[in-house]
């Protein structure tokens, strides 16, 4: 017998990564670029910005795409993400645009959901505080009866 708690905990795992290799693809990529990209020089410049904004914004983004991939870190990596592009729409909406706002709205919505989707998936925010101290989360806890 198949039990249905295990088989819809499984198809909302296969969500989540489904989502989270393509957000933290773009990330690596986009952030790759600004690190090693002479065309994004170019680009900050023209919005005003200095060049170690750049660098803090590629690092950031590597960083982000990097910690989605490794669940106990990857609703910490959604934050820093969603400040990351929560910036970038800024960006484009103050600035001239370069790209457009429909990018960065994209993500912000990619990034939200899978902050949400491992934060409950780790059970919530006390849980998900026990598993970054290294001590297990209730749902993975085994009771020794005496």
């Amino acid at each position: 017998m198949v039990d249905a708690s295990r088989v819809s905990r499984l198809i909302k795992l296969s969500l989540v990564w489904l989502l989270t290799i393509p957000g933290s693809a773009i990330m690596l990529l986009a952030g790759g670029g600004k690190l090693g990209s002479d065309i994004w020089v170019g680009i900050f410049d023209n919005w005003g910005f200095p060049g170690w904004l750049r660098i803090l914004v590629g690092l950031a983004q590597v960083a982000g795409g990097l910690a989605l991939l490794v669940p106990r870190f990857a609703a910490y990596g959604a934050v820093l993400l969603l400040v990351v592009m929560s910036g970038a729409l800024m960006t484009e909406l103050v600035m001239e645009p370069s790209f457009g706002p429909l990018w960065p709205s994209a993500l912000l919505g990619v990034y939200g959901v899978l902050f949400l989707a491992r934060w409950r998936l780790a059970g919530g925010p006390l849980a998900r505080a026990r598993g970054m101290l290294g001590t297990p989360a209730a749902s993975e806890r085994v009771e020794v009866k005496k």
